[in-house]
């Protein structure tokens, strides 16, 4: 089975999309890329239909706001909470202001020369592809049963060029997905 996500670079979509194919243990890639984004999954008959459950309804693809969160309360499970308590307002003050600065510590300090920082960032693949416009989504691009298995463990991938991509594929020889999946319109198949 292989699908086309419009948006992968948030990095809990990406955290469930391999934890999961990993948990189950299937084999495969994900083409994370500013062009397209290809998930592709090798496995049982059970852990595919587990799988493409996961991609195509338990995963909320637009449901993530700007702090981050999948876009649920993260803890309503029907209790009765307290609001006369001014004492949890504090708490997460104090826990959104520990986690600012060690997200400005992770940030690399600017290099020196400005053309070691040009070739340094050349080099380096992006770390979050330009987001496409539109509604992000998965869809089903093919799915069926394959002679042979391409893959030996489930991995990701992230690609700045389609040069880069076209020589990944080829390796595992899996070309016509990515130009099926690349050249995927909705509603065509």
């Amino acid at each position: 089975m292989f699908c086309r996500v419009t948006n992968l670079s948030h990095k809990l979509h990406k955290i469930k999309v391999v934890m999961n194919a990993e948990q189950l243990l299937m084999t495969g890639c994900c083409i994370i890329s500013s062009i397209g984004n290809m998930v592709v999954v090798e496995g049982g008959p059970k852990s595919i239909k587990k799988y493409k459950r996961l991609m195509l309804h338990r995963i909320k693809w637009n449901d993530i706001d700007d702090d981050g969160n999948n876009g649920d309360d993260g803890g309503d499970d029907g209790e009765e909470h307290d609001d006369d308590d001014d004492d949890d307002d504090d708490d997460d003050e104090e826990r959104k202001m520990d986690v600012q600065p060690a997200a400005a510590a992770e940030e690399p300090e600017p290099a020196a020369d400005p053309s070691a920082a040009s070739a340094a960032s050349a080099l380096s693949a992006p770390s979050q592809p330009a987001a496409p416009k539109g509604p992000n989504e998965c869809v089903i691009v093919w799915e069926g049963v394959l002679k042979q298995q391409h893959f030996k463990r489930f991995t990701q991938h992230e690609f700045a060029t389609d040069t880069l991509i076209r020589e990944f594929v080829r390796k595992f020889r899996i070309e016509p997905y990515w130009e099926a999946c690349k050249n995927y319109v909705s509603g065509s198949f």
